[in-house]
């Protein structure tokens, strides 16, 4: 119902979710007012902090781009850790640590998927989660040596001040269907966007040009500067990410895609560009946690429709059960990574800001 696509169908069940999104609606004006004095008001680290958020229920990338903001941070000789909430995990306030940056701690079913990814592909960069990002900061700072730090899905969580605040929109649909949730995606009002610092577009090559919300979007996007990114197909690899497979062994192979990610669609792109005989592609909720037994299933799909090869994401990966590399199928996962399209001095100079002011208060210290 919240896709554009074959929404019409369903789109009866739509005013039925109109009181919800009203109390939803008065939800967030009262926490955006509330919230962060309930939280104890805006704590503010020691180290300078960039948080990469959106405004939309779903994937916009966040992944992705925070490990793109890891590995420049980390190639300018910095020690960044990655604060996250730990969703679906086992963290609590926290703070745990999932990698303490030499080596990884523990797995997603007690960090959540996507800080259990992060953790294993980027040595040298710790993560740390729990509800209360403050705290998990401080034991980064103080026991693990970050010097910077990256909020993680840290757009709604106004009790870490921030100094940098980088919104990330979907280039091929910004707000979704334009709706709150429930009637549709969004988590605040379009407006909301006037706290953002940087506005950066995501999958860029997948945007519609005749979009009204993206007419005009230039270097700003509501006075706000802007870059445009795009995933691209970086790689195969085995299911535990150690091993990189050769692309030509697989290039123009029958393929059956398996994900339970918040946007199946972009995956299922990424596959075909990157040369696969897509043949059938079965779609999961998000965070769903794979039982082997779902997975024979899918092995036995892709048996009946002539796939030579299973494809799943990172993110969905490292849910996969033990026994998931036994199949008879071979399975890998694609990894994706962000391409900057335009605007990659701006990208640029306000991370290098974000470092001047920490090193100025580090001085000054």
């Amino acid at each position: 119902m919240w896709d554009e696509d074959g929404a019409q169908p369903r789109a009866w069940l739509r005013p039925m979710l109109w009181p919800a999104a009203l109390a939803y609606r008065g939800a967030v004006a009262g926490w955006s007012r509330w919230g962060t004095a309930l939280q104890g008001g805006v704590r503010r680290l020691t180290v300078p902090v960039v948080s990469v958020g959106n405004l939309v229920v779903g994937g916009a990338g966040k992944t992705p781009f925070c490990l793109w903001i890891a590995e420049f941070l980390i190639n300018r000789g910095k020690r960044p850790v990655l604060l996250a909430r730990g969703y679906g995990g086992r963290a609590g306030r926290g703070p745990l640590a999932v990698s303490d940056g030499e080596k990884v701690l523990c797995g997603p079913e007690d960090a959540g998927d996507e800080p259990a990814l992060i953790a294993r592909r980027i040595h040298g960069l710790p993560v740390v989660v729990g509800s209360d990002r403050y705290r998990c900061g401080q034991y980064a700072v103080n026991e693990l040596g970050a010097d910077c730090a990256i909020l993680d899905d840290g757009f709604q969580h106004q009790a870490l001040h921030r100094d940098l605040n980088v919104l990330l929109l979907d280039g091929s649909r910004p707000f979704g269907n334009g709706r709150l949730f429930p009637m549709g995606r969004l988590r605040e009002p379009p407006p909301a966007l006037s706290r953002a610092d940087l506005v950066v577009f995501t999958r860029w090559d997948e945007r519609e040009d005749s979009a009204p919300e993206r007419s005009g979007i230039g270097g700003s996007f509501g006075d706000r500067p802007v870059v445009k990114t795009s995933h691209r197909f970086s790689g195969l690899y085995s299911l535990d990410g150690k091993r990189a497979l050769e692309r030509n062994e697989l290039t123009g192979a029958a393929a059956m895609l398996v994900t339970g990610i918040a946007n199946p669609g972009s995956f299922h792109k990424t596959a075909v560009r990157a040369g696969f005989d897509v043949r059938g592609h079965l779609r999961f909720p998000d965070h769903h946690k794979y039982a082997l037994g779902e997975l024979k299933a899918v092995e036995r799909r892709a048996h009946a429709c002539g796939a030579q090869v299973i494809l799943t994401t990172e993110k969905d990966a490292v849910r996969f059960p033990p026994g998931a590399e036994a199949l008879t199928l071979p399975a890998v996962q694609v990894r994706v990574e962000i391409h900057v399209e335009a605007g990659h001095d701006v990208l640029k100079g306000a991370l290098e800001k974000l470092l001047a002011r920490g090193q100025a208060a580090s001085d000054g210290g």
